[in-house]
């Protein structure tokens, strides 16, 4: 299965959306509903440093959401029992360094628990905490995801996800409200 190019996230604030982010393949947009101002860059595997504070690229927001691994180098895996619950962790290693990502995965093996991805120096860049699993669309998919690092925060709940669906491609192109 090949993951999209494109992705639409609003963020709600009360009733209404008070921004909103997007991407067409092409193209990564940012809106501030309140004042209408829209921020545009090129989406070649963009990070969203800029936007959430946290340096995580489009590409594995995607697999985040897809309840996914991001893409990884196989160059060394091993295998630890965690501790907690039954999980595994699963400790992908740099050629030569410390490692590359840890992952936990939950004791059936099809849940992801947690992934922590790792700078060359072996600081922290950023870590995923997937909750409240659900079934939808034939996919068991997280509703909740914390994305976060030692200094900032960033969570998504989902309340709408739609599986399989053809949309228009104008849809994710932003304009002003």
């Amino acid at each position: 299965m090949r993951l999209p190019d494109r992705l639409r996230l609003d963020v709600m604030g009360g009733l209404l959306p008070a921004s909103s982010l997007s991407c067409d393949g092409q193209r990564i947009y940012l809106r501030q509903n309140d004042t209408g101002r829209i921020q545009s860059r090129s989406a070649t595997n963009p990070s969203l440093d800029g936007v959430v504070g946290l340096p995580v690229s489009l590409q594995d927001v995607l697999q985040v959401m897809a309840g996914r691994l991001p893409d990884l180098p196989d160059e060394g895996i091993s295998l630890h029992e965690s501790g907690l619950e039954g999980e595994t962790e699963l400790v992908f290693h740099r050629r030569w360094g410390g490692p590359r990502a840890r992952v936990r995965v939950g004791p059936d093996g099809h849940e992801l628990h947690q992934v922590e991805m790792f700078a060359p120096d072996g600081a922290l860049r950023w870590r995923v905490l997937y909750r409240d699993y659900q079934n939808q669309g034939g996919y068991r998919l997280p509703r909740t995801l914390e994305i976060s690092n030692d200094v900032q925060v960033c969570t998504v709940r989902v309340e709408k996800r739609w599986t399989d669906v053809t949309l228009p491609d104008g849809l994710f192109v932003l304009a002003a409200p």
